[in-house]
């Protein structure tokens, strides 16, 4: 079984503001990325990272395709994610998500 595994996700992001409405346009940004199950990362977890569950997913994805914030969603594989810490990785991001 390979270490990572690649797959597409799809961000749903703000995008301009509509004073008429009252409400931002959505835009869906779709981007390849790599998935690495959390608990194999290649770092060593200490007290101040965010609470493991089974489950969880560290994601990367290319710094040019997006800005993810914490508590931000994506699908990827029709499950819906929410990021749960954001890390800089030379020039992508590295996601800690979870499922919900």
């Amino acid at each position: 079984m390979p270490f990572f595994r690649s797959a597409k996700i799809e961000l749903i992001a703000n995008g301009t503001y509509d004073s008429a409405t009252d409400s931002y346009a959505t835009v869906a940004i779709t981007t390849p990325a790599y998935v690495i199950d959390y608990n194999q990362r290649y770092r060593l977890h200490t007290v101040a990272d965010a609470p493991y569950l089974p489950g969880d997913e560290a994601v990367l994805v290319p710094k040019s395709a997006i800005t993810p914030v914490v508590g931000s969603q994506f699908t990827m594989g029709g499950t819906s994610w929410r990021v749960l810490t954001v890390q800089t990785e030379l020039d992508c991001w590295l996601l800690h998500a979870r499922v919900g």
